[in-house]
C-alpha cells in the first residue's frame, strides 16, 4: 500500500508550486484515470506555442486550449472577446488560434 505520506507531501509540493505560479495554474485534478491541470488563458498562451483548441457547448468559455506533456493534460478557456484581444497583447497565437479555428470550420 501506498504511503499517505508520501501522497501528502507530494499533494504539498503541488500546493506550493500553484502558489508560486501567481495563481496562472487554476486547478490541478489528478485521479487514477486522468491528470488535468487548468491554466490561465494568457499563462497557457506563453507556455504553449502549439496546442489543439476545440469547440465545446459552454456559454461563457466555449473555447478550450489543450496540450498534453507527459500525460497530463493542461488546458485553458477562451471565449472569442479574449482570442480578439490577443491581436494587441499576443498577435502571433492570435494568428495560429485563427488559423486553427478556420481549418475546423471547413
Amino acid at each position: 500500500m501506498v504511503s499517505l505520506n508520501k501522497v501528502a507531501s507530494l499533494v504539498k509540493q503541488i500546493q506550493s508550486l500553484m502558489a508560486e505560479s501567481d495563481n496562472d495554474i487554476l486547478i490541478a485534478d489528478i485521479d487514477t484515470c486522468n491528470t488535468h491541470v487548468q491554466m490561465k488563458h494568457i499563462a497557457f498562451l506563453v507556455e504553449f506555442v502549439e496546442f489543439e483548441i476545440r469547440f465545446i457547448e459552454d456559454a461563457q468559455y466555449p473555447y478550450e486550449l489543450s496540450s498534453t506533456i507527459n500525460g497530463v493534460k493542461f488546458f485553458a478557456f477562451m471565449d472569442a472577446r479574449r482570442i480578439v484581444d490577443l491581436k494587441t497583447i499576443i498577435p502571433d497565437q492570435f494568428d495560429y488560434i485563427s488559423a486553427k479555428l478556420q481549418v475546423e470550420a471547413v
